[in-house]
């Protein structure tokens, strides 16, 4: 009930701010060849369909300058929002520019209906034609079409995005090694207890759409991030740390097998990516840190 309650609360937004929530510039798309071998395949934009249960998806996959097919690179998935667009989602997200940067490879599924979203009500579900069954199986031929290290995929969603990113830590059984989202809070204290994990989220205090503080049918932020570390068998109390005048930065580091979390709150932020671009209607954004950096080198992505 919690989830489908935040995703009517997320259909707000598209209402409010439109199909702009982490857009980006309309770009050629270089379709991919199925026949084609990791060798044979080139930076930049690619964007394939995939059948999953008898449903054909389509996902956008972002390569960096610096790729050669024998580089093993690590590759971070990201979702988008309510009303969000793939590749989009790649450039709002700054997600290219950090790739490029850092060399790891972006790869952004695009979610079904009108306005477009996930369906996260069987995101955890292994039937026929759901999310779920896309993210079990896809990861699988991407890391094959584009000569990937299997052990170092990572997925982040943003708002509706996240709500999946936290249904998929919750219940497990994904094939990746860590876990991101911004702006939707969605742990549940009844989640069964899953494999360790890790997680990086970003809320903003003044979100307009997802209280920071939780509703009625929410858990706050703070809230589901101690569910979350109770979850991972982490210590009790996080080290907190200030980052320039408006992050406030809290992490877990002595979890189970390892894992760790990590928390960023803007002071006074928004319904945001922070480090990606202004959008009129979702509050303020930072500057002092960027989620594609943070991420980056939580995860030590960089080459």
């Amino acid at each position: 009930m919690r989830r489908a309650r935040l995703i009517a609360l997320l259909s707000l937004i598209v209402s409010a701010v439109g199909a702009s929530v982490l857009a980006g510039p309309a770009q050629p798309v270089q379709a991919l060849a199925a026949v084609r071998t990791c060798a044979q395949r080139t930076p930049g934009f690619h964007t394939s369909t995939f059948k999953a249960g008898g449903v054909v998806r389509s996902y956008t996959v972002y390569v960096p300058t610096t790729w050669s097919p024998t580089g093993n690179r690590p590759s971070v998935w990201v979702l988008h929002g309510m009303g969000g667009e793939a590749e989009g989602t790649i450039w709002g997200s700054k997600l290219k520019v950090q790739a490029d940067q850092d060399g790891f490879v972006v790869v952004a599924p695009q979610g079904l209906g009108l306005p477009s979203t996930w369906s996260v009500s069987t995101t955890t579900l292994r039937i026929s034609g759901s999310d779920a069954a896309m993210f079990t199986r896809l990861p699988a031929k991407v890391v094959s079409d584009w000569c990937l290290d299997p052990s170092r995929q990572y997925v982040a969603g943003y708002s509706a995005g996240s709500v999946v990113t936290h249904a998929m830590a919750c219940r497990g059984g994904f094939p990746f090694a860590g876990y991101a989202g911004a702006g939707a809070q969605s742990w549940l204290s009844t989640c069964p207890t899953p494999n360790p994990f890790d997680f990086v989220y970003f809320h903003g205090t003044a979100d307009p759409y997802v209280p920071f503080g939780g509703d009625a049918s929410l858990p706050s932020v703070t809230v589901s991030l101690a569910q979350m570390a109770s979850a991972n068998a982490c210590e009790t109390s996080p080290t907190v740390t200030s980052i320039g005048t408006d992050i406030t930065q809290y992490t877990w580091t002595s979890c189970a097998a390892g894992r760790r979390l990590l928390l960023d709150v803007l002071q006074g932020g928004g319904h945001v990516w922070p480090g990606a671009d202004y959008i009129p209607g979702l509050g303020n954004n930072t500057t002092t840190i960027s989620a594609d950096q943070v991420i980056s080198d939580f995860w030590s992505l960089a080459r």
